[in-house]
């Protein structure tokens, strides 16, 4: 449980020193803000912006919550606080559930990177700048966007997105909580970790 603490307080050290230099800026928040539809359901985000920074580097925040519950919530204070210090956040709520739901969440984390890509000039963003930032079920959804969004299991649905054809490849990704805290068997994420040692 410690890890984890030293590593949001190495990040937030890290943000702020490379920050110290920076004007902080104003922030533009927009809430609800809809980034695709799959079936059926509405998926949104909050966005935060700083003010005056045009192409600023951009950061999708995905929630944990055992892939059952959580919320874009879970980044209010997060969101906020990156984009005064120069990055827009779009926080992002996802498709919850049980078994069977696998890989629908990775397509909804997809979607949200396709969004922000597509539409960087408005958002302020410059597109070849974009990372995942997720905790506990977030962190597992955004490596393995990260690392096989372009694979043929999560490139295959959602053909039709306004935004499918538009690139997924991210520079960064934070992801807290280690995987190693994952079980080794997880019927809600639809993966089995009988490959890796115990």
């Amino acid at each position: 449980m410690k890890s984890w603490r030293v590593l949001v307080l190495a990040a937030a050290a890290m943000l702020a020193a490379a920050s110290a230099a920076k004007a902080e800026y104003d922030v533009i928040a927009q809430t609800n803000v809809e980034y695709a539809q799959h079936d059926g359901v509405k998926l949104v985000g909050d966005l935060y912006q700083p003010k005056g920074l045009p192409k600023a580097p951009a950061i999708i925040a995905v929630h944990g919550g055992g892939w059952q519950n959580g919320s874009r919530a879970g980044y209010r204070y997060w969101g906020p606080f990156l984009a005064r210090n120069g990055y827009v956040v779009l926080s992002i709520d996802y498709r919850l559930g049980k078994a069977g739901t696998f890989p629908g969440s990775a397509y909804d984390v997809k979607a949200a990177i396709q969004f922000v890509r597509a539409r960087a000039e408005t958002l302020g963003v410059d597109p070849e700048r974009i990372g995942l930032m997720g905790d506990s079920a977030g962190s597992h959804l955004v490596a393995l966007v990260a690392l096989a969004g372009a694979e043929p299991l999560f490139s295959s649905g959602y053909r039709d997105d306004p935004n499918a054809a538009v690139p997924v490849n991210v520079k960064a990704v934070v992801a807290f909580y280690e995987l190693r805290a994952v079980p080794r068997s997880c019927a809600v994420c639809g993966m089995t970790l009988s490959a890796v040692p115990a």
